[in-house]
């Protein structure tokens, strides 16, 4: 088991020598777009708020959980430029990233669940009689083309899907899809893109030299955050919270938090928190910086 755990990392490795590693590939959705379907199943004003309710909080639980994947990765990415790396280690981040990206697939699961619920049963046989339709309904059948280029280069993940180097032209399905642009010595770039059916859409992205910028990087912000996340996960366990607590640190531009507040939790938590993440360094930068990052404590 330890072998392939090792034989994985390794793979892993031979991508992050040239890149930064791309965001983890984010399931299908299990489920039809209910809100496209709302004039077909009678869905009234209250069920569809209801709906909304329990898609923005899946979004905000999978926001946490790939922000602690990208953590782990700055630890992972670490060990594995040694020149031994430790297997022990490398096995137990790689089973942390499994575990992490099946709490991805479950949040969906559970998120599809929960709407169901909010069905009347006339309304759940309804949803079932409508077949293929209800998972082509939202684009009408029809795709919008995405054409995405950057400057300089750059390797692009498309909903945590890769999707190749720039300059790249697909076809998407109808809706709001994540960009991300990654590129050696340079800040990630991330966007929210519409696309339209049956019409192109181009994005061009400006990715930031982080040596000659001055600004703090979304490495910058994870590589700091990574040394103090024991520190911090030990508060959630000290005080019992359990749950998604999602940080605003203020950086100042000698690389030290400025100030640190937290968004839910007792208050001894909240001071546990503040104290650990008041410890983690960052590089110098040329202004104060303003950084929201979630943390899942489970």
């Amino acid at each position: 088991m330890r072998f392939v755990h090792l034989v994985i990392a390794l793979s892993i490795a031979a991508g992050l020598s040239l890149a930064p590693p791309a965001a983890p590939a984010q399931p299908a959705d299990p489920q039809p777009n209910l809100e496209a379907l709302a004039g077909d199943l009678g869905l009234s004003s209250v069920q569809l708020g209801q709906i909304r309710t329990l898609i923005d909080a899946g979004r905000k639980q999978e926001i946490a959980l790939r922000a602690e994947m990208e953590v782990i990765e700055v630890d992972l990415r670490r060990e594995l430029t040694r020149a031994e790396p430790d297997e022990g280690k490398v096995a137990g981040w790689a089973d942390k990233l499994g575990s992490l990206d099946g709490s991805v697939r479950k949040s969906r699961i559970l998120t599809w669940v929960k709407m169901r619920k909010v069905l009347t049963p006339a309304q759940r046989r309804k949803l079932e009689s409508l077949g293929d339709r209800s998972s082509t309904v939202a684009s009408g059948g029809k795709t919008g083309e995405l054409r995405i280029n950057a400057r300089p280069w750059a390797t692009i993940t498309i909903d945590g899907r890769a999707a190749g180097q720039t300059p790249i032209i697909t076809n998407l399905e109808p809706g709001v899809h994540l960009v991300r642009a990654d590129s050696p010595g340079h800040d990630t770039v991330t966007r929210s893109v519409v696309v339209v059916p049956g019409q192109s859409v181009d994005l061009l992205l400006d990715l930031e030299n982080t040596s000659a910028g001055g600004r703090l990087g979304r490495t910058d912000v994870s590589t700091g955050i990574a040394a103090v996340r024991d520190k911090v996960k030990a508060c959630g366990r000290k005080h019992a919270f359990t749950g998604t607590a999602i940080t605003t640190i203020v950086i100042a531009p000698n690389g030290r938090p400025a100030s640190v507040s937290v968004d839910t939790g007792t208050p001894s938590f909240r001071d546990c928190m503040t104290a650990a993440l008041r410890a983690a360094r960052f590089p110098r930068a040329s202004d104060t910086a303003t950084v929201r990052y979630p943390f899942v404590f489970r």
